[in-house]
């Protein structure tokens, strides 16, 4: 199966497809490419022996705008095994439905429900095609005759999927809607089979001001047969001058040139060519930001803008998908030599521009490359400096991979390490499921006090690869398990979870099944959000109770080279948490290195992206102070690309960099983030070393001295000798670190440096005074026994003391405590377990 697939069906839901009402031949004929072709060409005229279907709406009523909701039709009731749609006519109001696409399934649809959110379209992303769109009261469409889009049982179209946008939240009082389109159907055997074939850009920065800026798309045809186009459609937003599309084979031949400011239907292509495996094809979108000052790039908005050029062509009727996609500019050597006229624009066209006022850009699955953040720009409050506090925890801790760690609003901090169990190459089969069938042997979920004392620990035998831990605003304890397949809330207080969704040991894409869940974030009323996770690339919404509310994305697993994923599309969902001030939910991209963020109902907003971050993002978690922040951890990467592992703290508002920061010695793996809001603390979690690390976001009262960081044969939060390195925050200006992995240290000026030894006089002095005064006791004591020194009253002797010199001693001053002692044993190990050994780092979870 091609990668478009994956892709088409996000790019096509966010372009209106407005086709032109007459039917669409291939008469005008100008040359072929292929001039050995003798194939036979469709020609114009009706289908007489059709019957129709009606693909409707099921009753929508949108309780918010914007909304994309999708309902489905199996054609197995269709008398024929082969069914060909020659003609599509639309059932409704421009005024209700914003454009309305249809997608063809090979098999059974997303949801078994009447109406259901978009984008999710087919049960298997892979089986997806688009094959119509209709907006702007575009009239009925007509292919060319002995041409048609082949559906039915014995097709890859079993399924018909009708997706309307709705641009305006519907009143309580407003009717259900029932738009739709109507196919008409021809069991007669087609000559050839319908397809479209997408050209796209993903990646393209516009600077202001500048009347000609290039976004080149080029590749390869790799189609199993020949494909002939018939028609083309171009699409850009308002900055968007010309697109041109062209095909190669020794010779450039111009597919279609268009305005997108003019309306964006299907215009017939300019000739009758065929496109021949091996071929190559070549688009450039041009546009002027003359009068516009700022950067602009592809994104979701009407403010950002999109490259895209549509080839709707026909080819051999042995081929079972037709579909095909083209993404960014793999053939920079082509696009050398592209003709000199691409960028020319079409002749002024008064009839059509006016045509085309007000039409409305709507782009839902659209890219955006840049960290450029579509939200009106709130104060932020910079946060201070972290610093890191080496004395936490305060007793030493024996941990495994660390899957995910969570804190409560007590400033409790909850851990979900993984024991003695390691994630590598042979804990999942290919499809999937885990190979070891024994339960975790120790105990798995830890909590400690904000201090980093134990308060319990539970879980031995009852997990099998833990991931994610949340801690929810009354103390339930919601934890992911990816070799269970399986979220669970375990009540607080108890040990035993009270939900349990997902089948045991099954993975799997439908409503009742996940595949690796990662995450879980909960909103206060209880509704909560799964991030599912490495196989099924999605986030899904369920209510307190666990009903499925939503659900939305896509996988996208193909190499793009530089050109940036569309939104809405996951490399694995590894990190999800809600910003519920801000009526959000943010997930971690993790190998698309980004952040994606949506409002609570699955729509998506905008997507954070800095260079710095690297190519992999693997966890995130709000905190509503300084005006709403992210913090966020990276991980190593193995592609080549270079990027240091660190923490970031970005702000929500505007997605800006707002500070980096690191640990002493380095992160190494760093695999899950938590804050704690209250007692203004951020903690880290490692795979290797198994570590999780406390960093204060103000300066400690007591210290602002760095403990070195263990080894990662020591325990974790095992204190040592202190040190006259205080943690600083790495600038995003700041270069990486040096070999050894600690924080690079800002030069101190001559008076900084004089002042370094105040400290150290003072404490000079402190120490001298009572070994002076223990000496003087000790000559006084002396001279008493021997005699020297005699009473002078019958007065009872006052014995000389610190005590009655200093006062009480423990007025101002606490007992020195010696209960927690580095020893060696394992203060949480309250089994008859043995103390494991943690074996080497293993390939990454």
């Amino acid at each position: 199966m091609s990668i478009h697939t994956c892709v088409i069906p996000a790019v096509l839901a966010c372009v209106v497809a407005v086709i032109a009402g007459h039917s669409i031949g291939a008469e005008n004929v100008a040359h072929s490419i292929n001039t050995a072709d003798d194939s036979p060409k469709p020609t114009d005229g009706k289908v007489v022996d059709t019957k129709t279907m009606e693909i409707k709406m099921k009753g929508a009523h949108p309780s918010s705008p914007d909304s994309y909701l999708c309902s489905s039709y199996s054609l197995d009731d269709l008398a024929a095994d082969e069914n060909y749609i020659v003609q599509f006519e639309a059932m409704a109001d421009v005024k209700t439905a914003h454009h309305i696409l249809l997608y063809g399934c090979d098999g059974e649809p997303a949801r078994d429900t009447d109406i259901w959110r978009c984008p999710a379209v087919c049960r298997g992303i892979a089986e997806e095609q688009i094959i119509f769109a209709w907006a702007k009261a575009a009239p009925p469409t007509r292919l060319p005759k002995d041409v048609g889009f082949r559906v039915g049982r014995a097709s890859s179209i079993k399924t018909i999927v009708l997706q309307v946008h709705y641009k305006h939240k519907f009143s309580e009082t407003t009717p259900r809607d029932y738009s739709g389109i109507r196919i008409y159907l021809t069991a007669k055997r087609q000559k050839y089979v319908a397809g479209i074939h997408l050209m796209a850009s993903y990646s393209i920065v516009i600077p202001p001001n500048t009347p000609k800026t290039h976004s080149d798309i080029s590749c390869v045809y790799r189609g199993p047969k020949p494909m002939h186009p018939f028609a083309y459609r171009t699409h850009a937003h308002s900055l968007g001058k010309v697109i041109t599309g062209y095909v190669f084979n020794d010779t450039w031949y111009e597919i279609g040139k268009g305005n997108p400011q003019w309306p964006q239907a299907f215009y017939p292509v300019n000739g009758s060519f065929v496109v021949n495996p091996g071929d190559g094809l070549a688009a450039r979108c041009t546009f002027d930001s003359t009068g516009r000052n700022r950067v602009t790039n592809i994104g979701a908005t009407g403010a950002d803008e999109m490259c895209n050029f549509y080839i709707m062509y026909y080819t051999d009727s042995s081929v079972k998908m037709p579909s095909g996609q083209c993404g960014g500019n793999r053939q920079p050597k082509l696009m050398a030599d592209i003709p000199d006229d691409s960028d020319v624009p079409l002749p002024p066209n008064p009839d059509l521009e006016e045509e085309a006022k007000g039409h409305h850009h709507h782009a839902v699955m659209a890219t955006q490359a840049a960290q450029t953040v579509d939200q009106t720009d709130q104060p932020v409050d910079l946060p201070d400096p972290l610093v890191f506090d080496g004395s936490w925890p305060a007793q030493q801790l024996t941990l495994g991979q660390i899957g995910g760690i969570a804190t409560d609003k007590d400033g409790n901090v909850y851990i979900f390490h993984r024991g003695s169990r390691q994630w590598d190459s042979s804990t999942f089969d290919i499809n999937n499921k885990l190979i070891p069938k024994d339960p975790i042997p120790e105990n798995v979920v830890i909590i400690l006090d904000k201090k980093g004392k134990l308060v319990r620990q539970f879980g031995s035998n009852q997990f099998y690869m833990p991931h994610g831990i949340e801690v929810d605003s009354k103390g339930n304890i919601w934890l992911t398990d990816i070799g269970l397949h399986q979220v669970m809330r375990i009540p607080k207080g108890t040990s035993a979870p009270d939900l349990v969704l997902g089948k045991q040991f099954e993975p799997d894409s439908d409503n009742e099944h996940f595949c690796k869940p990662a995450d879980i974030a909960v909103l206060e009323s209880g509704d909560f959000f799964v991030a599912d996770g490495y196989c099924n690339s999605r986030v899904l919404k369920f209510s307190a109770n666990g009903t499925l509310l939503d659900e939305w994305g896509q996988a996208d697993f193909t190499d793009n080279g530089d050109a940036e994923a569309p939104q809405g599309v996951f490399n694995i969902v590894h990190s999800v948490t809600v910003a519920e001030d801000k009526k959000l939910v943010c997930v971690a991209d993790r190998e698309n290195g980004r952040i994606q963020c949506f409002d609570l109902d699955g729509n998506f907003r905008f997507i954070i992206k800095n260079e710095q971050m690297g190519p992999r993002v693997f966890a995130i978690e709000y905190c509503p102070l300084h005006g709403g922040v992210l913090f966020a951890v990276n991980g190593p990467t193995y592609d080549g690309k270079i990027a240091r592992v660190q923490g970031f703290t970005i702000a929500l508002a505007t997605g800006d960099l707002l500070q980096t920061w690191d640990v002493p010695n380095g992160l190494q793996n760093p695999h899950d983030v938590t804050v704690d809001s209250t007692d203004h603390a951020v903690y880290v979690g490692e795979l290797d070393p198994h570590k999780v690390w406390r960093l204060s976001m103000n300066a400690p009262k007591k210290t602002d001295t760095v403990i070195d960081v263990p080894d990662k044969k020591g325990f974790a939060g095992k204190p040592k000798d202190t040190s006259d390195t205080t943690g600083t925050i790495i600038p995003p200006s700041a270069g990486t670190s040096n070999s050894s992995g600690e924080i690079t240290q800002e030069k101190k000026s001559a008076k900084d440096k004089k002042s370094d030894y105040m400290p150290s006089i003072i404490i000079g002095v402190l120490l001298i005074v009572p070994v002076v005064l223990l000496l003087v006791v000790t000559v006084i004591i002396r001279l008493h026994h021997s005699g020297k020194i005699s009473c002078f009253s019958g007065k009872k002797q006052k014995v000389f003391s610190l005590q009655s010199f200093l006062g009480n001693s423990h007025k101002g001053f606490d007992r020195l405590s010696t209960e927690e002692s580095d020893h060696e044993l394992d203060p949480l190990d309250d089994s008859d377990q043995e103390e494991y050994t943690a074996p080497s780092k293993k390939q990454r979870a």
